[in-house]
């Protein structure tokens, strides 16, 4: 039962040139049967995940009121590093701010030089979250690594407003349905 003034539980793995030279993944997490209140994510991937995250899932789980993104993935293009291979299964949502939030240019305040590499985000594996949030949410990669290989399955949002997608590729939302009150439920930026 986490309330908190931050993300409520936040993987990570270093930061930037540092995280990259250290280079050791966070992998093979297990979080389940939580209950998620207040905080700025219900569980997060980033921002410091120079040294990758993978294998994470996040499993039978609710996300009450207020939470800001139950589902977050953040990180700056000076970041390097590779998130993959994580899955949120049975999760509820209960009037969140949003459901989704991935962001490949979070917090660019006095921003570094981007990495060579940049940093990736593929292989999300979202199934069976329902519930009620404010707006959908969005996920914005980067132009040069765009967010890979999204899977929704058995999903159901109500939202008044939509989900808002920029430099994603191979994103499935055969199975997620979209309620929305205002505007389209899919939003795509050019």
């Amino acid at each position: 039962d986490i309330d908190v003034n931050d993300d409520c539980i936040a993987i990570k793995s270093g930061k930037d040139e540092d995280g990259r030279r250290v280079n050791r993944p966070c992998e093979d997490v297990l979080i389940e049967n939580c209950l998620f209140r207040y905080g700025h994510g219900g569980v997060s991937m980033g921002s410091e995940m120079s040294g990758g995250i993978r294998n994470i899932t996040i499993q039978n789980c609710v996300m009450e009121a207020d939470n800001w993104a139950p589902i977050r993935f953040k990180c700056q293009p000076s970041r390097g590093g590779v998130v993959e291979n994580i899955t949120y299964r049975n999760i509820q949502l209960k009037d969140t701010r949003k459901a989704f939030e991935f962001n490949m240019e979070w917090r660019m305040v006095n921003p570094k030089p981007a990495s060579d590499p940049l940093p990736v985000f593929r292989n999300v594996n979202i199934i069976n979250v329902t519930g009620t949030v404010e707006t959908v949410g969005d996920m914005h990669g980067l132009k040069g690594s765009p967010i890979r290989n999204i899977f929704f399955e058995n999903c159901d949002i109500t939202a008044k407003k939509g989900f808002v997608l920029d430099n994603v590729e191979n994103i499935d939302l055969t199975d997620l349905k979209i309620n929305v009150s205002d505007g389209a439920p899919i939003i795509w930026k050019k």
